[in-house]
């Protein structure tokens, strides 16, 4: 299964909530539980950019980012902003 996100809510700091291209609301937590279950994540902008959502854990904290391309549009962070 492909799931695309299209909007991100920042909590203090990081992103803490995402909404994919169906309206489903996903904590960062389901978002890497998708991932490591083999689930493909991408985020899509609404020009149909899209770029894969990879996980990765600091100091046992699990995050979610975008690699970094020259299209900076399809990155995790310049994605829109919903309220949450």
């Amino acid at each position: 299964m492909v799931d695309y996100i299209t909007e991100v809510c920042h909590g203090s700091t990081h992103i803490n909530k995402v909404k994919l291209s169906d309206d489903t609301i996903l904590t960062k937590q389901q978002v890497v539980t998708k991932i490591n279950n083999d689930n493909s994540v991408y985020t899509k902008t609404s020009s149909g950019i899209k770029a894969k959502v990879n996980t990765f854990t600091r100091s046992g904290v699990n995050y979610i980012r975008s690699d970094k391309d020259t299209t900076e549009e399809d990155n995790l962070g310049n994605l829109p902003k919903f309220s949450c």
